[in-house]
């Protein structure tokens, strides 16, 4: 980028409250006077309170078109502002460079002015964009007197600083995430002392956690135990499923003796004795 600054430039004074809602820095050139607040403008300068001219004046408004402009942008940027100009009927050559820490555009037109001098005055344009806001600085001169007024435009550009409102917001963030921990230390040793004993009580009361580990241990037996228990209870009921099975037969058997057995004994008896007979 071609540099606009080049050479020595006027001093400047001391620099104003932050303007445009904190975003803007700027400083006066050394023995100019600020004009009063207006609504046409961010801030004035004049070179004298009985004279308006030279003067500077700063303005801005948001700039959907571009957000920032930097050395990949800036081609575009300068063919933004030759179209707007053109539109306007102003003829004149828009060239690019960087002044202090903006990159922008630069351009001259001429103006007639009605005031108590009149004439004509020349305007010398410095445009950039930072954070969606386009500021514009103009410089306003007599013609013959142009040359020696454009080294305070330039000193005044150079001095200035643009922060964008996200910029704004993170320096402060950071600067109460600064001061938070500094309040944290303070109570947080406060807080850790007492977490400190119940930890140790929690440990204290851990080994009595063993005591009931013990008594089930001796449980366990018990269990075995009522296991045993168990089986030969189960055993005797299967024995005694055994046992009602063939209670079934011995019953009718145990029956058929008070019935008569006796007579069906000796009936057999003298089969055989029969059959003994026959085989002799």
């Amino acid at each position: 980028m071609a540099r606009l600054d080049a050479g020595e430039l006027p001093s400047l004074g001391d620099p104003l409250p932050p303007l445009d809602e904190g975003r803007l820095e700027i400083s006066p050139p050394r023995d100019w006077v600020v004009s009063p607040r207006s609504s046409r403008y961010i801030v004035r300068f004049q070179a004298g309170e009985g004279n308006p001219y030279p003067t500077v004046i700063v303005t801005a408004q948001d700039c959907p078109q571009f957000k920032n402009i930097d050395a990949g942008n800036v081609g575009a940027f300068a063919k933004f502002v030759a179209s707007e100009l053109a539109s306007a009927g102003v003829k004149t050559t828009v060239k690019t460079g960087q002044i202090g820490q903006l990159i922008g555009v630069m351009y001259t037109r001429r103006a007639k002015v009605k005031d108590a001098l009149g004439g004509i005055v020349d305007r010398v344009f410095f445009d950039t964009v930072v954070a969606g806001r386009r500021y514009q600085f103009e410089l306003r001169s007599p013609p013959e007197t142009v040359g020696l007024a454009e080294p305070y435009l330039l000193a005044i550009v150079r001095g200035t600083k643009i922060t964008g409102v996200g910029e704004l917001e993170e320096t402060l963030a950071s600067e109460e995430n600064a001061s938070k921990p500094e309040a944290k230390t303070a109570p947080a040793p406060a807080s850790k002392a007492p977490q400190k004993p119940e930890k140790e009580t929690a440990a204290s009361q851990k080994p009595e956690k063993p005591a009931p580990q013990a008594k089930t241990p001796e449980q366990k037996p018990e269990q075995p135990a009522t296991a045993e228990k168990s089986s030969p209870a189960s055993r005797p009921e299967e024995t005694t499923a055994q046992q009602t099975k063939p209670a079934s037969p011995a019953q009718p058997e145990q029956s058929q003796p008070e019935d008569g057995g006796k007579k069906k004994g000796k009936s057999a008896e003298d089969l055989l004795k029969e059959v003994d007979k026959l085989l002799q």
